[in-house]
Order: structure tokens, then C-alpha cells, then sequence
């Protein structure tokens, strides 16, 4: 009798431990339990949420994004855009802007050089119909500087030969001071599309709440 129960003691015990084992296990965290929900920043705070197209819904409402330590307002209709392949690393941000006939891509960066050396690399990438419109604009905190090109584009720069240069071209272009740093905006697109939301561009500009 007392060794039947020892037997029957052991092989309680082998079917118990399966079940503990079975517990313990479900009481530790999945792969995806483990992983921590991204830092959430003002600019992920107040992006609007991205669609299933890769790109993000489009504002219904004016609104105020951080990009870069910079808070702007962005205009109602822009939306938001997953950055391509080429962009990423080097763009902050992106948004497509409606126009009549399509719409128009406005870029954001934020890089070292001196906007005057960047006002000329841009600058040698257009043949010039006339002279570049300058212009300062004061905001809030300190000034950002607006560059207005207009002529026939040419990825390379003037002088390089390229295999489509785009005539009638248009392109604006913003650097705002940040410390040691430039936040640079930049449009570029036919000019009769360009001119439709400059304005807005120049709005902005304007509403940019530096850090």
C-alpha cells in the first residue's frame, strides 16, 4: 500500500508540473508585450493618423505641428506624408499640398551649412528668367529668410546637362535660424500651381513658434 502511494504521489506530481509549467509560461510577457510603445513627442502628438496609402489624412482644421523644435500652423487641406525612400535620413518632414491640375510637394529640413550657401546652391540649380526675390520675414522669434526662383530647373544645376528641365518652373525657399542649425522649407513646381499657395506659404512661415 505505501509504495502504491508514493507511485501515485509521483505521478500526481508529472501531471501537475505540466500544468505549472503551462501557467508560468502564460504569465510572461509575449515578444510584443515586451516591446515599449514609442516616446510620444508634440510632433507625433499632433500628426494627424496615417492611412492605409501611406500617406496621411488630410487636415480638416487648421493645426499646430512640431517639426524640429519648430511649431507651425499648418493650413486646412495639406496633408501629411510618409517619407520616400530617398527622403528618409534627410528630410524632417513632408506634406502635399492641393493645387489646381495636382498638387505640390513642401519639404522640410533641418541641416548645417549658412542659409546664404544654401540660397546659392539652390539658386545654381535654376536658369533664371530674372533676378531672385529676397525677402525677410519677422517672426515672432528672430527672422527666416524667403528666396523666390523662377526659371528652368535643373536637378544637377545650371550648366549640368539634364535629360528633362523642367521650364517654367518656380521654387521657394525659407531658412529660419535654429542655434548652430537651419530649418529650411522648400517648394518647387510649375509656376502658375506655385503661385496659388504662396501666400499660404508666406503664412506659414509667419506662424513658426521657434524653440
Amino acid at each position: 500500500m505505501k509504495r502504491i502511494q508514493r507511485h501515485g504521489s509521483l505521478a500526481s506530481y508529472w501531471l501537475i508540473l505540466p500544468a505549472l509549467f503551462l501557467t508560468g509560461c502564460g504569465s510572461q510577457p509575449s515578444n510584443e508585450e515586451k516591446i515599449l510603445p514609442p516616446i510620444q513627442t508634440a510632433a507625433s502628438l499632433n500628426r494627424p493618423k496615417v492611412s492605409n496609402n501611406g500617406s496621411s489624412q488630410v487636415s480638416t482644421s487648421p493645426q499646430a505641428v512640431d517639426i524640429e523644435g519648430v511649431t507651425f500652423t499648418i493650413p486646412t487641406g495639406w496633408k501629411r506624408a510618409d517619407l520616400m525612400p530617398a527622403q528618409a535620413g534627410i528630410i524632417a518632414a513632408r506634406y502635399l499640398i492641393p493645387v489646381d491640375g495636382g498638387e505640390l510637394q513642401l519639404t522640410f529640413t533641418k541641416v548645417r551649412g549658412g542659409i546664404e550657401a544654401n540660397f546659392a546652391r539652390w539658386t545654381q540649380q535654376m536658369e533664371l528668367d530674372n533676378d531672385p526675390i529676397e525677402d525677410r520675414i519677422t517672426l515672432s522669434e528672430g527672422d527666416a529668410f524667403w528666396i523666390d526662383l523662377r526659371g528652368t530647373y535643373r536637378a544637377g544645376g545650371a550648366g549640368f546637362s539634364s535629360p528633362d528641365p523642367e521650364t517654367n518652373t518656380r521654387m521657394l525657399g525659407i531658412g529660419i535660424p535654429i542655434g548652430n542649425e537651419e530649418l529650411y522649407l522648400k517648394l518647387l513646381g510649375p509656376t502658375d500651381q506655385v503661385a496659388q499657395i504662396a501666400d499660404d506659404i508666406r503664412k506659414l512661415v509667419k506662424s513658426a513658434d521657434l524653440p
